[in-house]
């Protein structure tokens, strides 16, 4: 499960991987997710090190419910992944 910090103006996780290759392969399933949803997250990946950002801009940059949505996907895709 993802310790998502979850504030009123975004969704925020911090993930560390074991290399280069298991952090792009989650990323591309997050990808995935966010094409499905037609919600994107901003998206920090730096060699192992990955940090999702979720806020919705048409709700004025706070937390809605696609936000939500998008982050429980994110949880189960990850809690598959490793």
């Amino acid at each position: 499960m993802i310790d998502w910090e979850d504030g009123p103006r975004e969704l925020v996780a911090q993930l560390r991987f074991r290399d280069f290759a298991e952090a792009f392969s989650f990323v591309q399933t997050i990808a995935e997710l966010a094409e499905e949803e037609q919600h994107h997250p901003n998206l920090d990946w730096r060699y192992n090190r990955l940090k999702i950002t979720l806020s919705t801009h048409d709700l004025g940059g706070i937390v809605g419910p696609k936000d939500r949505l998008l982050a429980a996907r994110i949880d189960s895709a990850y809690a598959e992944f490793t």
